[in-house]
């Protein structure tokens, strides 16, 4: 699936990007690029006209292709063959969209633009830039949000003679072996031990279901989270003057693993 999420990504950012130079009047009438049909091969003004709104269908496809990707990776329980699927109707209904919309608008302005209408002195380039870059801007930030659903359900904790290393997370690294206190490990349920919950958070994400990054524990102590059941945590001490805190689904045979590769010479 994260080969999908791949190509589609990158095929929409690809849409994204064709769609600028028809944004901003930059590309001539002809046989290759742009949104070709008898009509606006027949006029330049016309050409410009139906490439301008080409390049907007164009845009809003790419941002869907991008969309309906990043959500439907987050979607539980859904096969790769359902995705790729999903991702596949979202791009050609959206392509086929952006060109009834096209077909549309070129057939409402041909007999006007042929005949008696004047067109707006074009804005400077300086406007497609800025709305491309604003949509550019709210992917990364639709991003950012969806992130912490990407790593709640792909976070992972390897354990090793070198330590823990913590992968699939904003916030993740590797626990040195030198500074886990292995004699101090243990399963922990937070509902019955309140002390070790966290009470600020420092730098970290807090959404509902997940906990990761840095906070502060109600005992004052300093914790690293990765939290999507406070039922079920692995309480890993450091030297380092923090504590990790992880679920995973049977904590006593984490910590039991853990030992063991901390053991090892």
């Amino acid at each position: 699936m994260r080969t999908l999420l791949g190509w589609y990504s990158a095929a929409g950012i690809l849409l994204a990007a064709l769609s600028i130079p028809l944004i901003l009047g930059r590309v001539p009438p002809n046989h290759w690029y742009g949104f070709r049909t008898s009509k606006t091969l027949s006029s330049a003004k016309l050409w410009r006209a139906a490439n301008h709104y080409a390049g907007w269908c164009l845009l809003a496809t790419g941002a869907a292709t991008v969309a309906g990707a990043q959500i439907g990776f987050w979607v539980p329980g859904l096969d790769v063959d359902t995705y790729s699927w999903l991702c596949a109707a979202i791009t050609l209904g959206a392509l086929s969209l952006a060109a009834i919309q096209c077909l549309r608008f070129i057939n409402q302005i041909y007999g006007v633009t042929m005949n008696t209408e004047f067109e707006i002195v074009p804005a400077g380039s300086s406007t497609a830039i800025s709305v491309v870059l604003i949509a550019l801007l709210l992917l990364g930030v639709a991003g950012l949000v969806l992130a912490p659903a990407f790593a709640s359900r792909n976070a992972r904790f390897q354990v090793s003679s070198a330590g823990l290393r913590v992968t699939g997370d904003l916030y993740g690294r590797l626990v040195p072996a030198a500074s886990i206190q292995a004699a101090a490990l243990r399963p922990i349920d937070l509902a019955r031990e309140p002390q070790l919950q966290p009470k600020w958070r420092i730098n970290g994400i807090a959404v509902p279901g997940y906990k990761s990054g840095w906070f502060k524990l109600r005992n004052g102590e300093w914790g690293l989270l990765f939290i999507t059941n406070p039922q079920r945590v692995a309480l890993v001490p450091t030297s380092a003057g923090y504590s990790v805190l992880l679920s995973v689904a049977d904590p006593q045979q984490f910590v039991a693993a853990l030992r063991a590769a901390l053991a090892q010479p």
